[in-house]
């Protein structure tokens, strides 16, 4: 059976065993597992339609005014359980250590709320990289928004929006 919780997507598994208790009785014993694999997310281009540059951030990064817009076209990302950090992607134009964003965003949202647990991320990579449609960021955001309650917890916009800023 396949079931659906809070946006996870689970597998569960149901299967029962006799069990000899002693000469004169015997028990049924059901047995169910739900194990919690994945949660899916998709984040979408944008095009620049205005962009300014106003000045260079102490870190950096620019502080910009622009207005843009959503397009069509987005990458898939899975966030599965795991005991460490790791990202994996179908582009081999995609950073797979801790120099990808996804993983940046993912360590530091983990330190931010005093996380334990681990995330397995694989992008599904269908926006150019590199093509200044926002991307890696875009993915990045994704993770932000999502790890939280994939990890059984909150975060405040407050601590959404300094991940963000660091990351760039």
């Amino acid at each position: 059976a396949e079931g659906h919780v809070r946006g996870f997507f689970c597998d569960v598994f149901v299967y029962g065993t006799k069990k000899r208790l002693d000469n004169q009785r015997e028990v049924f014993l059901l047995h169910f597992f739900v194990i919690l694999h994945t949660s899916m997310l998709r984040a979408h281009a944008k095009i620049n339609l205005g962009l300014y540059v106003v000045e260079r951030r102490p870190d950096g990064y620019h502080n910009i005014e622009t207005v843009f817009h959503r397009i069509g076209i987005a990458d898939t990302l899975q966030l599965t359980e795991a005991t460490g950090i790791t990202v994996t992607s179908s582009s081999p134009d995609v950073p797979s250590d801790p120099t990808n964003i996804c993983y940046k965003a993912a360590a530091m949202l983990r330190q931010h709320l005093g996380v334990t647990r681990g995330v397995h991320i694989h992008i599904e990579k269908v926006v150019p990289v590199g093509a200044g449609l926002g991307g890696g960021s875009a993915d990045a955001a994704a993770v932000l928004r999502a790890l939280p309650e994939f990890w059984g917890t909150t975060a405040s916009d407050q601590i959404l929006r300094t991940c963000a800023l660091q990351l760039g």
